[in-house]
């Protein structure tokens, strides 16, 4: 008899010519939950900086891995606060759009891809 992990190597060998599509979809799955997370974050800290512009801009925190949260809203409130709220609230818009677009649109391309 042979052992227990003998019928999973063959059972991996089979999925072996589909290593590059399975580590493709893991990437995409990566990108899709990053969106999302963008999809979530940036309105808030966008609409918080535009109607209430008399809060001080964000202090320039140590880039460090342990920062990334407080030197992302730095960077995004500092490009809020560029220009005119219009605009900002367009271009915010259509970057909402977009992230909107490419999680929805992520998913379905890589079922397509597995079914093909």
């Amino acid at each position: 008899m042979s052992s227990k992990w003998g019928l999973y190597g063959r059972m991996f060998g089979f999925g072996r010519p589909y290593l590059g599509l399975f580590l493709f979809a893991v990437a995409i799955s990566l990108i899709t939950v990053l969106l999302e997370a963008v999809y979530l974050w940036v309105p808030a800290s966008v609409f918080n900086t535009l109607f209430n512009p008399q809060v001080a801009p964000l202090p320039r925190p140590e880039f460090a891995l342990r920062n990334l949260n407080a030197m992302l809203k730095y960077l995004l409130d500092a490009a809020v606060r560029s220009g005119d709220p219009l605009v900002t609230l367009q271009l915010m818009c259509v970057l909402m759009a977009a992230a909107c677009a490419l999680k929805n649109v992520a998913p379905t391309f890589t079922a397509c891809l597995s079914a093909s």
